[in-house]
């Protein structure tokens, strides 16, 4: 298991590269800090689909173009590959989900705009 901190976020890699095409490519766990501002959140895209499951805390996913979704313990949320999202803390929660990555070729991400600021602070 490896663990790193990327901006607002702790992760632990759990594995790698499973040996069946039929199972994940990958999983991690994630906790996302509060975020008091949404300074450092990007939309987003995968070139291989995600499978998030809601593990503690109170967060947010949201698709470009559509209302965001609360996101709380026990909620999964299948992310097709391409489709550009955002997901993370609420303002005033820890955030932490399991991530499954769906397997593909050469999965990775492409980091697009910021979550608008007056957009997040919309949100409950």
């Amino acid at each position: 298991m490896t663990r790193a901190y990327e901006r607002d976020t702790y992760r632990e890699i759990w594995r790698r590269e499973c040996a069946s095409r039929f199972a994940a490519s990958a999983w991690f766990s994630a906790k996302f800090c509060p975020q008091g501002d949404i300074r450092g959140k990007e939309f987003l895209t995968r070139s291989c689909g995600q499978i998030l499951l809601c593990t503690d805390g109170r967060g947010w996913y949201q698709e470009w173009g559509k209302p965001a979704q609360p996101l709380q313990p026990g909620d999964a949320v299948s992310i097709p590959a391409g489709v550009k999202h955002w997901h993370g803390a609420a303002k005033d929660s820890w955030f932490s989900h399991v991530a499954i990555e769906v397997p593909g070729q050469n999965c990775h991400n492409e980091w697009c705009e910021p979550v608008s600021a007056e957009d997040y602070a919309l949100l409950p």
